[in-house]
């Protein structure tokens, strides 16, 4: 009599290994989850490790996997959120550019700049003719009003054949009280040298009159056409 001998299962487990379920679902979704949104995929993967345990589901790699990609993509993530913070921090920290005070300083700190009707030399400049008022000097005493060299205009002025320098003026009297007024006329050739200089004065003038100043000067240092203009009004009170 013959007897068949049973052969063992191959895909059986062995004698006291513990059975072994499906692979837990957490661990998977764990793993797939760390590499799109680690919170989800760290929490997912804690789950699988403790469904994984001996005894439980398989997977169990899966979920320690899952738990390593998250923890790495936190780190990245607050390494990104730091260099962020300081480059914004960086920016609007940078210190504001100022206007050069040399360009920009006004007011009383500031150099003043003078009135070029009032300090010009007439000397200097060959485009002055003869109505060019190139600064007053102005001593108004109790007399006040409008500025003196207001008060003047040149009406004539020449260079008779002997060479002398003459011109006349006309003054009006723009203060409230009498007044006296020296005027000065400079003469210049076409090239802007100076030729010479004519004063004349009139000792009182009321208030609103006019009055004509006769200016006479010593000969120039040239003839021919010459250019004059007024070059001096004082007013003092009389």
């Amino acid at each position: 009599m013959s007897t068949d001998l049973e052969q063992p299962d191959p895909t059986a487990p062995a004698p006291g290994a513990p059975a072994r379920g499906a692979t837990s679902v957490a661990a998977v979704v764990g793993l797939v989850a760390a590499f799109v949104f680690w919170p989800v995929g760290l929490v997912a993967s804690i789950v699988g490790i403790l469904h994984t345990r001996p005894g439980g589901k398989a997977g169990r790699g899966l979920a320690v996997a899952g738990v390593v990609v998250s923890g790495l993509s936190a780190v990245a993530t607050a390494v990104v959120l730091v260099l962020g913070a300081s480059l914004l921090w960086g920016a609007t920290s940078a210190p504001a550019v100022t206007e050069d005070p040399v360009v920009s300083a006004q007011g009383a700190d500031a150099a003043p700049t003078a009135d070029p009707a009032v300090t010009a030399d007439p000397a200097q400049d060959p485009a002055q003719d003869a109505d060019q008022q190139t600064g007053p000097t102005e001593e108004t005493g109790a007399a006040g009003g409008a500025q003196a060299w207001d008060d003047a205009v040149l009406d004539t002025c020449q260079q008779d054949d002997a060479g002398a320098l003459t011109a006349s003026v006309t003054v009006t009297n723009s203060t409230g009280a009498p007044a006296s007024y020296t005027v000065a006329v400079g003469f210049d050739d076409l090239e802007g040298n100076v030729v010479g200089r004519a004063a004349g004065q009139v000792a009182q003038v009321a208030p609103g009159a006019t009055a004509v100043i006769d200016v006479q000067g010593a000969a120039g240092s040239t003839q021919g056409e010459l250019e004059c203009y007024l070059d001096d009004v004082v007013r003092l009170a009389a």
